[in-house]
């Protein structure tokens, strides 16, 4: 077993983890989670066998490496990652981050589904509604390698966060010039 065959969601679940339990403990959820099953089958383990499956998963104590692609294939659809800033709206910017103060990790199958671009067999891009979009987040909660995920979400974090701290100045000012052409006041924050 490798990073490779763990969803975003297992790898959601591995972060929740408490760590303050004891080591036979936090090895046998981690065991549950990445096999799924439940933790009542490894309890009833005896611990020669216990100790095997805890080898056999040595891999989720160093964290996943990241994958490129700029795309991630399912079913008859490929999803095109965007994190060129001149293809992003400005609501994909509210929303990404509004995400990123709520939670990474937690968040992570939503912002990838948030920057990318569903598109058929054809490449043709097909539209988005709020239900879908949910769809879409699921879909890769459930089906994206980590690997893939962490892949696109690390280079987006490292990229939202240096243009964020520059745009954000640019675009306060544009909306007191906005606002102070019609005599309005904006709230300080």
């Amino acid at each position: 077993m490798k990073w490779k065959n763990i969803t975003i969601k297992k790898y959601q679940l591995l972060c929740e983890i408490n760590q303050n339990d004891s080591i036979v403990d936090i090895e046998m959820m981690a065991l549950s989670i990445i096999h799924g099953m439940d933790i009542e089958h490894y309890e009833s383990m005896t611990l020669a066998e216990l100790e095997k499956e805890i080898k056999a998963i040595q891999f989720w104590h160093t964290p996943p490496l990241a994958k490129e692609g700029s795309t991630w294939k399912h079913g008859l659809y490929k999803y095109h990652f965007t994190c060129n800033p001149k293809q992003m709206i400005a609501e994909q910017f509210v929303q990404l981050q509004k995400l990123l103060e709520e939670g990474s990790i937690e968040n992570m199958h939503t912002i990838l589904a948030l920057l990318t671009t569903k598109k058929n067999l054809f490449g043709r891009r097909q539209k988005v509604t709020i239900e879908e979009f949910e769809q879409r987040a699921e879909l890769f909660r459930n089906n994206m390698s980590i690997e893939i995920g962490m892949g696109h979400a690390l280079f987006f974090w490292t990229y939202f966060l240096r243009s964020y701290s520059s745009i954000r100045p640019y675009l306060t000012a544009a909306m007191e010039k906005a606002v102070g052409e019609y005599g309005l006041t904006l709230p300080r924050s």
